[in-house]
């Protein structure tokens, strides 16, 4: 397997991504699963949703996961599209008890919004020490759908591999 780093943080913060560049420079490199730990302040439907719905159609071997926020209610863009997988946080234990803050749903067209669950609460992430021609090798906690996104995407990587390597076969 292989994997694609795409930033979207530059000298002047967070720049909001072209969703469309981003996922065909992905499948460019052979990208088939997707993880978005970013998104905005809305539950609207916006361009950005829709572009990853229909990159969605044109590419159906890909999958999109997207972290839908962390507002203990409503599943923010781009995580509200109809064909992608909004990941929300749950607490880190044996329980399924969701992560306080973590976006739940259910959005207004009436769809459950959360499709997967995994853990999001106090999960050692990298540290940045603001250093561009460093390799920090520091961790931290932190806490957030940001952190149960790529989980859930890195399992189903896992299970796609195993997949393509023949472990899995549709034989009876």
């Amino acid at each position: 397997s292989q994997i694609v780093f795409q930033d979207l943080v530059s000298s002047e913060g967070w720049v909001v991504p072209d969703v469309d560049e981003l996922l065909h420079e992905g499948l460019m490199y052979g990208a088939i699963i997707h993880s978005n730990s970013w998104g905005d302040d809305t539950t609207n439907y916006t361009v950005r949703t829709a572009t990853f719905d229909a990159f969605a159609r044109q590419v159906p071997w890909s999958l999109a996961f997207i972290a839908p926020g962390n507002n203990a209610g409503d599943v923010l863009e781009p995580a509200n599209g109809r064909n992608v997988v909004a990941v929300g946080a749950t607490v880190k234990s044996t329980s399924q008890e969701l992560w306080s803050p973590s976006a739940r749903g259910p959005l207004h067209d009436g769809r459950d919004g959360i499709f997967v669950i995994a853990p999001g609460q106090n999960i050692m992430s990298a540290k940045a020490d603001g250093n561009d021609s460093t390799n920090n090798a520091e961790l931290r906690p932190s806490s957030g759908t940001s952190m149960s996104t790529p989980s859930a995407s890195g399992a189903t990587a896992i299970i796609q591999q195993m997949y393509q390597d023949g472990w899995f076969s549709n034989q009876v």
